[in-house]
């Protein structure tokens, strides 16, 4: 956490630094100019500024007063200058020193409340009008009141829709900087933490752009290629996690294992399963117990059979956490690796769905990618071992559509999760998941005993990070396009419920060498 805080400020510093270089070429120039004015300002034959500072220097030879004047004011203006950014200078190192420490408290504090983290990040410019202004760094409006036009039946509100977030992305942001803002979470579960990084928005927001990167798949002679590029949280913390591994293996045996599982009209799909490295060095994922009280030929082996694949079920380990019974992981070592099984398993689903006559846009819309990475440390010198987890999540578009309703059923409210914008209509969820996770997300918000957790695969598998002992992260990207309005609207309204839930400390999870000796 620290060494973030420390980055996060270098960077600030370095920033202010160039900033006030520039001002400072700016001021030098124009005491250059001022300088030209005054030595042309003799004119009719009259001897340049030059020309009288030299007859100064000469012995015997005084510079003329009113020249002399304009010396003495042009020094004195660059020392006050030079003093002002030597003070500005000063104050802006103090100011991101200041905000570093701001976040790294407010890090601790969100630590210790065990709240959900949500930041929005949303779309760049794409029209003129743009229905999102940003207030402050933690504020957004939606101006609802100048897109929507009033109905026979509707309402309309003249004052805009006000979201607080934990922190709001510039439209122009670089993938780094939105990486560095959750550095010090992501790394935590190097330490022992869980995590989860979920994005959530329309089609076509960015959750994609934001989580993995920029994808890109070709067909050339009947194979798909697929390439990533400009990466996003997941790969960049990848790229950091095994840097940090690099330096510390005098001290630390680390172990990384990874896999990848799809949800689509609430079925599990393992996209490791048919591909080269899930069947050579692939494992499957079993409950411990069960592994040792009835052990299967594949258990003993290092690798799983690829002739036929497993079932899948979701389940609780005796450790108390949901794992993928039957799914693949494979343990990865470095950058390489991790590209190589995500190119692997996109061109294999590329594939499988070319063949089912499926698009691959639209299927990316109407499913949910996790991608689970358990680090497991262990310190040499003490034998102590630390697992930590970090789950990130790229969720289907939350499109709506309108609702039929009862004729003795009243509308939601205006500030409802899913009321109407500028109407009295009701909306839905197009992603039958994600009309359960908004059940789920206003039963935790409203401190409701029952959830329905199990009434959706997605909630199913999102249920330990929503119920306790995780560090959440929520990535909300919104469009500020005015056709995208009332989606917009609904995203920002589940957003804001899910800043509400309280998940409760995450807690570090350790083994000593007693417990590994028994396994």
């Amino acid at each position: 956490t620290r060494a973030a805080a420390a980055e996060v400020q270098r960077a600030i510093i370095e920033e202010a630094l160039q900033s006030e270089k520039m001002k400072s070429m700016q001021l030098t120039d124009t005491l250059k100019h001022q300088l030209s004015t005054a030595s042309s300002s003799g004119g009719n034959g009259s001897p340049n500024v030059h020309d009288r500072i030299k007859a100064f220097e000469t012995p015997g030879k005084s510079m003329p007063s009113p020249l002399a004047a304009d010396a003495m004011m042009l020094t004195t203006e660059a020392a006050t200058a030079a003093a002002a950014q030597t003070e500005v200078r000063h104050l802006k190192e103090k100011l991101a020193m200041e905000n570093a420490l701001r976040r790294k408290l407010q890090h601790e504090v969100q630590d210790l409340r065990g709240a959900i983290r949500v930041y929005c990040r949303p779309l760049p410019r794409r029209q003129a009008e743009s229905t999102l202004s940003v207030s402050s760094r933690e504020v957004l409006l939606l101006h609802r009141d100048k897109f929507i036009v009033k109905g026979e039946n509707g309402f309309v509100n003249t004052f805009p829709l006000s979201f607080e977030f934990d922190g709001i992305f510039d439209n122009e942001m670089k993938q780094t900087d939105v990486y560095n803002e959750l550095e010090a979470i992501c790394l935590s579960a190097l330490d022992g933490y869980n995590i989860c990084v979920m994005a959530h928005g329309q089609s076509s927001s960015g959750k994609t752009h934001t989580i993995l990167g920029d994808v890109n798949s070709t067909l050339d002679d009947g194979n798909f290629k697929t390439s990533i590029h400009n990466f996003g949280v997941h790969l960049q913390y990848v790229e950091q996690l095994f840097a940090v591994i690099g330096r510390r293996t005098e001290r630390y045996s680390d172990t990384v294992t990874m896999s990848i599982v799809e949800v689509q009209n609430e079925r599990l799909c393992d996209l490791l399963a048919g591909t080269a490295t899930g069947d050579s060095v692939g494992k499957v994922t079993n409950d411990e117990l069960r592994r040792r009280s009835k052990k299967r030929p594949e258990d003993d082996g290092q690798n799983s059979s690829a002739s036929k694949p497993n079932k899948l079920e979701i389940k609780t380990n005796h450790n108390g956490e949901t794992i993928v019974q039957g799914s693949l992981t494979v343990e990865v070592s470095n950058l390489a690796d991790v590209l190589q099984v995500w190119e692997e398993c996109l061109n294999a689903r590329a594939a499988r769905l070319h063949e089912q006559g499926v698009d691959v846009e639209e299927h990316e819309r109407s499913s949910h990618m996790f991608v689970t990475m358990k680090i497991t440390a262990r310190n040499t010198s003490s034998g102590i071992t630390s697992v930590g987890k970090i789950q990130f999540v790229d969720m289907a578009g939350s499109d709506v559509s309108t609702r039929k309703l009862n004729k003795d059923k009243r509308p939601s409210t205006p500030e409802a999760m899913l009321a109407g914008i500028g109407n009295a209509m009701e909306w839905k969820f197009e992603n039958r998941s994600l009309e359960t996770l908004s059940q789920v997300v206003t039963a935790r918000s409203q401190f409701i005993r029952s959830v329905p957790y199990r009434n959706s695969t997605l909630t199913h598998l999102l249920r330990d990070s929503l119920e306790a002992d995780t560090k959440v992260v929520v990535l909300s990207c919104v469009s500020s396009d005015p056709e995208d309005i009332q989606n917009t609207a609904c995203t920002l309204r589940m957003a804001s419920k899910m800043r509400k839930i309280i998940v409760g400390k995450a807690t570090k999870h350790t083994l000593n060498e007693s417990v590994l000796s028994s396994r």
